[in-house]
């Protein structure tokens, strides 16, 4: 069973490289030369970290449904991570798709409390992504978008740990590019893998209830 589940990461690894450049290439009028799409090695990794979450998910234990969740939402984070990367731009489409998901889980699940913490959740951190607005600070519509699917998934709680791992790992990129000296405090940097990390490391992992 571990096999097949490897196997299908691979496959499922593969068919998400090809979706993010198709959509890569939506957004911008010539394919960037980004490493994660365009390096030869780039759909080997792609495959691997894709397979090797798929076992992680099969030795996690859990109900089918969890599994599922837990795929799905890796999976499309990896692609919104990745098309933030390279365009800085985050796809409507794919997070259409993780609200989708959310709903029928929900709608399967039929659990009224994770209802309301989700629906809390929701609307929780579009209230926190736009408190930035009132102060002249610009926040990407994307990067609310995504703030809101976060909380749609992890309620109030939840998506405060995202939040700290989102803030962690981009004070983590400031210290490498302010020592590489290869930017400064004002480089601007793509929040959609930082915040889409927080979301798939507190779903598996929730701290805060």
């Amino acid at each position: 069973m571990v096999a097949l589940m490897i196997a299908a990461g691979a496959v499922a690894g593969l068919l998400s490289l090809m979706l993010t450049k198709i959509l890569v290439r939506e957004r911008s009028e010539t394919m960037p030369l980004h490493v994660v799409l365009s390096h030869r090695l780039a759909p080997y990794g792609w495959c691997l970290l894709c397979a090797a979450w798929f076992a992680f998910v099969y030795y996690t234990g859990g109900g089918v449904l969890e599994r599922a969740e837990y795929i799905t939402v890796f999976v499309i984070c990896l692609i919104i991570a990745a098309v933030d990367l390279v365009v800085k731009k985050i796809p409507n489409s794919m997070l259409l798709a993780l609200v989708a998901a959310r709903i029928l889980s929900l709608a399967l699940r039929f659990d009224i409390e994770a209802v309301k913490s989700s629906f809390l959740g929701f609307f929780a951190a579009a209230v926190i992504f736009a408190i930035p607005s009132f102060f002249g600070v610009s926040v990407g519509a994307g990067d609310m978008k995504l703030a809101a699917v976060a909380g749609l998934y992890l309620g109030p709680g939840g998506f405060l740990q995202a939040m700290v791992i989102m803030g962690a790992l981009m004070s983590f990129y400031g210290i490498c590019i302010l020592t590489r000296k290869t930017g400064n405090l004002k480089t601007q940097a793509a929040m959609g893998p930082y915040l889409a990390t927080g979301l798939i490391v507190t779903l598996v992992f929730p701290l805060i209830g």
